[in-house]
């Protein structure tokens, strides 16, 4: 009879050593996937915080960009028009007045942008050559130039026409940047 109840014994252990053995089993293996999911969500969720943001910022520099882009052109094709002439016109000279304030606003408006891609000095550059051949125009026409004559204002063209060309590269460049992300 001993042998019988060294036997249940044997059992008896070895079974509540299982049972111990597959209860401590089950509460890590959920107390760890407990702490997953958590981990989880959590990271989840601040995905979406800077997915959101991301797209915040991409739109914007998509709405921005494009309007640069523009305005640089206009302003552009209105220098040379202005020097192509060889007397100013009027109109145009407005024109070129109003868009350039434009092109400011939209330079410090989108400013944070523009640095953050490392824009923003060769936009500003092109900005202030605008600006100065503008003030140059107008000084021409209304006969207050000090100094200002139509081979200055070739010359101011010609930096303007170079800034330009480095502008629409970094902006072109940058722009597709942004959309490639927008689609990957």
């Amino acid at each position: 009879m001993d042998l019988q109840g060294d036997l249940f014994a044997v059992l008896t252990s070895a079974g509540v050593s299982g049972g111990v053995t597959l209860l401590l089993q089950t509460y890590f293996t959920k107390r760890i996937e407990h702490r997953f999911a958590v981990a989880l969500e959590k990271h989840k969720a601040e995905l979406a915080v800077r997915i959101q943001a991301e797209h915040g910022i991409i739109t914007r520099r998509m709405e921005a960009y494009p309007k640069i882009v523009e305005l640089c052109y206009r302003t552009r094709n209105m220098a040379r028009d202005l020097v192509a002439t060889g007397t100013p016109q009027a109109a145009l000279m407005q024109e070129l007045q109003a868009r350039s304030r434009e092109l400011e606003d939209l330079v410090f408006r989108f400013r944070i942008d523009l640095e953050a891609d490392h824009l923003f000095v060769r936009v500003h550059r092109y900005k202030n050559l605008i600006q100065h051949f503008s003030r140059g125009v107008a000084e021409l026409m209304t006969g207050t130039s000090a100094g200002v004559d139509a081979i200055d204002l070739k010359k101011d063209f010609a930096e303007i026409e170079k800034s330009y060309l480095e502008v629409m590269k970094d902006l072109e460049g940058s722009y597709h940047q942004q959309t490639s992300g927008v689609q990957g």
